[in-house]
This record gives structure tokens, C-alpha cells and sequence, in this order.
């Protein structure tokens, strides 16, 4: 898929941000730099009432082994500083970052998004690209990678993560809950894994 073709698919009339532009030409030449994560455009699957209205508000970016992930676009269409929502396959939702950079800086953790939010694995192997990505987002945005956790403690939670993500939902879970109202209860939905 071209940079423009997904622009017009994720984004439509929207304009791209230059993060977003930029990390899908990295992502064109490093794919496995993430675990189960790509930029890509799927279709949220939820009992939606009004999906035409849905669609103006949520812009689903990013594909993971679990589910999707979006912006969700206000009123003032700041696509860059918009928060990341996850969308797991199941139909359950999370905010977990409060603008696209800071999604960024969860990808350094190199593990697949998913319900059982950023946990990692006993097993873990590091992707191919994840060291290149760091250096990357250093020098491109001068953005940190998350904190790891220990390689005698590979099983857990980052504490980074927990971070990010309890910031992003201070700022925006009730706006968010308040918002999707109209369109479903979004008491069945989100969770808070």
C-alpha cells in the first residue's frame, strides 16, 4: 500500500502528521520492529448505531495480534495529538497513550499489544529491527524508549507503560466514555484489563 493510499484510508480529508508519515516509511524498510505490531487500515468490529458518525471520530492506524489500534480524532482534527485507543478483537477498548508519540515510545518495548496489555513474556526474543527503532525515534523526535524490565525478570509489566497509560486515561477516559455514548454502552466495552 502507498503512503497516500493509506493516508486517504486511515485519515481521508484529515492531514497526515509528519510522525505518522514518517513512521510508515520506517516501518516500509524495518518491519519486524515491534512484536505482531503494523501500520496498517482494518475496520473496528463493534455494534455501532451511527458507523458513518463513528468513522468521522475513530481512525484506526495500526494492526496488532490482538486487535487494532486508532486515533480518535476531536473536534479540533489534531490527528498528531489525538489519543490512541486499543481495540482488542474481542470488542473490548482501552485508551493508552495520550498522543501518537507516546504510542511511539510503547512500541520500544517490543511486545504485542493486546488484552493482556504490554506483558512480557517468559520467552521473549527481541524483534530484528527493535534496536534500530530506539536509535530512530531517538534521533528523529528525541523521544526515550520505555524503561525494560530486567532480563532476570522477564515476566511482568513496565512500569514506563502502567505510566503512560495511567496518564493517557487521566486525561481523556471520561471525555472518551462521555463521547461514545450515543454510540453504544460503552460500559460493556472498555476495559481496564
Amino acid at each position: 500500500m502507498t503512503l497516500e493510499r493509506f493516508k486517504n484510508q486511515c485519515l481521508g480529508s484529515l492531514e497526515m502528521p509528519e510522525i505518522l508519515a514518517k513512521i510508515y516509511q520506517f516501518e516500509a524498510k524495518h518491519h519486524f520492529f515491534c512484536k505482531d505490531f503494523q501500520i496498517s487500515v482494518e475496520e473496528i468490529s463493534l455494534p455501532i448505531d451511527d458507523v458513518f458518525t463513528y468513522n468521522q471520530y475513530i481512525k484506526p492506524f495500526g494492526y496488532t495480534g490482538d486487535g487494532l489500534t486508532a486515533f480518535w480524532v476531536q473536534e479540533n482534527k489534531d490527528v498528531e495529538n489525538a489519543p490512541i485507543v486499543y481495540f482488542n478483537s474481542g470488542g473490548s477498548m482501552r485508551i493508552i497513550a495520550k498522543n501518537f508519540k507516546t504510542f511511539m515510545q510503547i512500541l520500544t518495548l517490543d511486545v504485542e499489544i493486546c488484552s493482556d496489555m504490554f506483558k512480557i513474556k517468559a520467552d521473549y526474543k527481541e524483534s530484528e529491527y527493535k534496536q534500530t527503532y530506539i536509535k530512530w525515534i531517538k534521533k528523529e523526535f528525541d523521544l526515550d524508549p520505555v524503561c525494560d524490565i530486567k532480563t532476570d525478570e522477564r515476566y511482568g509489566y513496565s512500569k514506563d507503560i502502567i505510566n503512560i497509560i495511567d496518564e493517557a486515561e487521566m486525561l481523556y477516559k471520561a471525555k472518551f466514555m462521555a463521547w461514545h455514548e450515543p454510540f453504544s454502552d460503552i460500559e460493556d466495552y472498555y476495559n481496564d484489563f
